[in-house]
């Protein structure tokens, strides 16, 4: 009797071990990426296999009820990650949004039921805490200060047809690029005398109306990168890196001007 006990014992053990492993995010239970980002540990489907069916996964940022496809530094919004896939129970996840350089961009925090945020090599990854049935989850996503430029959420969906244990499971992977939007000093550009386009601009920067002079560049840390003297109608910006500037410069009516800019 006292065999039997411990047996059962340790049965018992080993299945809660079981139910914890497949139920709990890779960054909790493995201290792992498994988002197929360029620094991710592998994909889900190392370590879950047989399901059929690949998994559909999508991924899009809202701000309030609005899906977007760029966002304002600083600002907050919800990014909701849905899995479906014929025949499995249940479904997890895990996402990260970094931007140039494999930085983290911004901040996630939990949202929906059964989400949460773990960090990882100072990035930070939201996943489930268990599975979801109906594959739906909402994260919080504060955005990054300005001059972060593009961010690419790479996200996970699995889809689980078993109770217990990982077979019979498959995995599938999205990437969403959001642009950083342009500030309200640049949207308010065109109803100011000074008329300057295109915004974002890639190598040359024109003023449209009047000619401009004492045209400076700024870098958004403050520091100054192009300086050009002399009235101009234009002025090259080829040799600077893609981000977010502040353009200083006097409109031929000698009035002084101060817009931001995205160089891409």
């Amino acid at each position: 009797m006292m065999i039997q006990k411990l047996l059962t014992g340790t049965f018992l053990t080993a299945l809660g071990f079981l139910l914890l492993n497949s139920s709990n995010g890779a960054g909790a239970s493995q201290n792992a990426d498994r988002t197929g980002s360029p620094v991710s540990n592998g994909d889900c489907n190392g370590c879950h296999s047989g399901g059929v069916v690949t998994p559909t996964v999508t991924v899009a940022l809202f701000d309030g009820l609005l899906p977007v496809s760029s966002y304002t530094p600083g600002k907050s919004y919800t990014l909701r990650i849905s899995v479906i896939g014929l025949g499995y129970l249940r479904y997890g996840f895990q996402t990260v949004a970094l931007s140039s350089g494999n930085v983290n961009a911004g901040t996630i925090t939990a949202g929906s039921s059964g989400t949460r945020a773990v960090t990882l090599n100072s990035r930070i990854y939201g996943e489930h805490t268990s599975p979801s049935a109906t594959g739906i989850f909402d994260l919080n996503w504060k955005a990054p200060a300005a001059g972060t430029g593009s961010v690419s959420f790479y996200t996970a969906g699995l889809g689980a047809a078993n109770p217990v244990g990982d077979n019979g499971d498959k995995a599938n992977s999205y990437i969403l690029t959001v642009s950083e939007a342009a500030g309200t000093d640049v949207e308010a550009h065109q109803t100011e005398s000074l008329r300057f386009g295109p915004n974002p601009v890639h190598d040359v920067l024109h003023f449209y109306g009047n000619p401009c002079s004492n045209i400076r560049v700024y870098n958004m840390q403050g520091l100054e990168m192009v300086h050009v003297e002399g009235q101009h109608n234009s002025v090259s910006l080829s040799k600077l890196p893609a981000g977010i500037y502040l353009l200083r410069a006097v409109d031929g009516r000698g009035k002084e001007h101060s817009l931001r800019f995205i160089r891409n």
